[in-house]
């Protein structure tokens, strides 16, 4: 298990590099005229571990989304900018069209187990979900004031295929700052 989360982090942080690069060097300039809006504190996290969410999103996102809507002890993770980016997200998120909810989560149940689910699972999660969130974590940053983008979503359909969740939070927050930067107030 550890091996295959050490893949997921090496490849989310090659495929981010220049991100990471250009970003370093700005991460307290958001972007141009734009007035960044309220956002959520961190206790809006505990949504992502409540039975409504649990039941569709796949247990990978659940778990990681979870881990960097809390982010760490920096500052950075309480600005305006990361409140404003969880708020974004987590009204997206429970705003995925409720036909894909539905779908998603009559598949859980007929075809995932505690660690795998089927292909048939994961042809839907990359046709239907992942497109989809990963669009609101580029309209979150946007709205935001972020310059900087999310990961590629190459890397989101690798590490939602990889694992069920059960990476540490800190190596996801840690993919974050490495591969999905802000760029925005510090985040």
């Amino acid at each position: 298990m550890m091996k295959n989360v050490l893949l997921v982090i090496c490849f989310v942080c090659v495929l981010s590099f220049a991100n990471a690069q250009e970003l370093s060097s700005k991460k307290s300039t958001c972007a141009k005229n734009c007035t960044i809006p309220t956002g959520y504190g961190k206790s809006a996290c505990d949504w992502y571990a409540q039975d409504y969410p649990t039941s569709w999103l796949p247990a990978a996102y659940a778990a990681s989304a979870q881990c960097a809507c809390l982010g760490n002890e920096s500052a950075a993770w309480d600005s305006a900018t990361a409140q404003c980016v969880r708020a974004q997200v987590r009204i997206g998120t429970g705003a995925i069209d409720p036909v894909v909810q539905g779908t998603l989560a009559s598949l859980k149940v007929t075809d995932c187990g505690l660690i795998y689910c089927s292909d048939r699972y994961y042809q839907y999660v990359y046709a239907n979900f992942i497109p989809q969130i990963y669009q609101i974590h580029v309209n979150a940053y946007k709205t935001c004031c972020c310059p900087g983008t999310p990961a590629p979503l190459v890397a989101w359909n690798y590490i939602i295929s990889s694992y069920q969740g059960f990476v540490p939070c800190d190596y996801v927050v840690a993919g974050i700052e490495a591969a999905g930067q802000c760029g925005c107030q510090g985040w």
